[in-house]
């Protein structure tokens, strides 16, 4: 909380009180680190609005369709970018694949949050996906993003981060211009092998 209130210059009391408000209505989440409490903004509250405001502006900047001849409401429930990892029904699909392998499991199903195992290491390790060499306390390793569309979690955090980049690079899935939709070129379960 000290850097919110060095980064805003707001009174401490004023930034406990917003931040109060923000984690009850589930829009942050903390943890505690010794004395300091951090903050992280709750991007599954936020996706389902980013994601509609990116359905009608993406609607009416294409007259009505979105690009290859798809609806934006198909294409972003099918699969789109969620800040920086796989959403709709294909980052639901990976989640729920590394899960059925065991390359990660639950770690705290309050969050839920999942922990990679020595064989989930290995594997995508093999498949080119950049693994932390330790635990990293600025971000979230891998954690349940609630999709909007399909009502169940999909990967988010540093690992649903470096999978799309995997994906992305091998020509699995490709962006389309101007917009969070992403246009799935080769089938997800061949990453799988």
């Amino acid at each position: 909380m000290n850097e919110i209130t060095m980064q805003t210059q707001a009174d401490q009391p004023k930034v406990s009180s917003n931040l109060a408000i923000l984690s009850e209505a589930r829009l942050v989440d903390s943890i505690q680190m010794g004395r300091e409490k951090i903050y992280r903004i709750a991007p599954e509250k936020f996706e389902d609005m980013v994601d509609w405001l990116d359905s009608i502006l993406h609607s009416k900047s294409s007259g009505g369709s979105a690009n290859y001849g798809l609806s934006p409401v198909n294409d972003l429930n099918y699969a789109r970018t969620c800040y920086d990892h796989l959403a709709g029904e294909m980052g639901v699909y990976l989640l729920e694949e590394l899960l059925k392998r065991k390359w990660i499991i639950l770690d705290d199903p309050e969050k839920p949050t999942y922990r990679l195992t020595t064989a989930g290491a290995e594997e995508l390790t093999v498949r080119g996906v950049s693994l932390p060499p330790r635990a990293n306390g600025k971000r979230m390793f891998a954690y349940g993003c609630k999709d909007w569309t399909v009502k169940r979690f999909h990967l988010g955090g540093f690992l649903g981060s470096s999978i799309l980049k995997v994906l992305e690079a091998r020509g699995y899935v490709e962006r389309i211009e101007g917009s969070r939709i992403l246009k799935v070129k080769i089938e997800l379960s061949k990453f799988f092998g």
